[in-house]
């Protein structure tokens, strides 16, 4: 289970940076030692058990990763809530998930109130008041054996994650231990992701994409996350608005952020000429980036400010141009629902990438 590959990757490196955030520095034995923290709180103060549904409502911040492995490590399940959503939508996940734990934070909190009123059982952890009272850190050493024999197997459940909700009521997908790790799995066999990888996140942690490539992969291979600035969402406008970074951003975090990223796993916005271009000049000014991760979706992307009011169409000449440029660091999975992004039918786009043998 993701407990457990998190617990052995801590006993081969504890001392390696895990994680910048900002100025601070976090090893893999100081954020096994706080995921150890909420686990105990999680399990003595509000009573979790292995199987029980515990929602986590928190923007991006370094402690959402020990409350993800916190709540994993006691044997729950995770059900992350983005943090756009208003406290009608997270009453009906935590309805509809049978949800009596809820973590959150002093922003988020405001909403208490309402959340109790639709849900009087409702227990609220605020990480906040818990990083405030400094709760005694475990021995790793000490704690690893216990993390070892998480009680849950491969089969058991690990996540729900609710989708959007934008034509109907939000529907919860159930995810397996199993499911997770080999999505895990698969994009480390096919990435050139290793111990010595910094990886730039700038991807909300809430969502599953961001999780798998700059949380559950780097921990489990040894890698580091270095986490920019800002963050980006393709959550709908009706959730506040959609905020990304410029083209000059992006770059001033590859060249600037801290443990100097060398891995930046993007979506379709890395398709647009000018940041193909500004990657290429990292590259040819002696900049190692090892992989850019091309994922189609079906987000309107021409909307996103970071391509202004040109119409983001590609054809099969130019993506295979893109690619060229970025191989052999270039991965792109493909799938149906992202071809509206392009102005040939789907059958001609693959013949383009089969001919170039990408």
């Amino acid at each position: 289970n993701l407990a457990t590959a998190f617990a052995l990757s801590v006993e081969k490196r504890p001392d390696k940076i895990a994680l910048y955030w900002g100025e601070s520095e976090f090893t893999y034995a100081a954020l096994f030692a706080q995921s150890g923290a909420a686990k105990a709180e999680l399990a003595g103060k509000f009573g979790v058990q292995p199987g029980d549904r515990v929602a986590l409502w928190l923007k991006n911040r370094a402690e959402f990763i020990p409350m993800v492995f916190g709540i994993l490590g006691v044997g729950a399940v995770l059900v992350p809530i983005n943090n756009f959503l208003k406290p009608d939508e997270v009453n009906y996940m935590l309805n509809d998930g049978g949800i009596d734990v809820l973590v959150t934070e002093d922003e988020l909190a405001v909403h208490a109130p309402a959340l109790l009123k639709a849900r009087p059982q409702l227990k609220i952890f605020n990480v906040d008041e818990f990083t405030k009272a400094a709760p005694p850190a475990a021995d790793w050493k000490l704690e690893i054996g216990n993390w070892k024999s998480v009680p849950r197997s491969e089969t058991d459940l690990a996540v729900i994650i609710y989708t959007s909700g934008t034509t109907g009521n939000p529907k919860g997908v159930m995810l397996t231990q199993r499911n997770l790790l080999s999505n895990a799995l698969a994009f480390k066999e096919v990435s050139p992701i290793g111990p010595d990888s910094v990886i730039l996140n700038w991807l909300p942690f809430s969502h599953i994409y961001a999780r798998t490539v700059d949380i559950y992969v780097p921990l489990a291979v040894g890698a580091t996350t270095t986490v920019a600035g800002v963050t980006i969402t393709a959550t709908p406008a009706r959730h506040g608005p959609v905020g990304t970074p410029r083209i000059d951003e992006v770059v001033g975090f590859l060249v600037e952020a801290p443990g100097q990223p060398t891995i930046w796993i993007s979506g379709d916005t890395i398709l647009y000429p000018r940041l193909r271009d500004c990657i290429a000049g990292l590259r040819a000014a002696g900049k190692r980036i090892d992989v850019a991760l091309i994922h189609c979706g079906a987000v309107n992307f021409p909307k996103l400010p970071i391509l202004g009011k040109r119409p983001f169409t590609l054809d099969a000449a130019h993506a295979v141009e893109t690619c060229r440029l970025l191989d052999p660091g270039l991965i792109v999975p493909i799938h149906r629902s992202g071809w509206d992004h392009f102005r040939q039918p789907e059958p001609d786009l693959r013949a383009a990438f089969a001919a170039s043998e990408l």
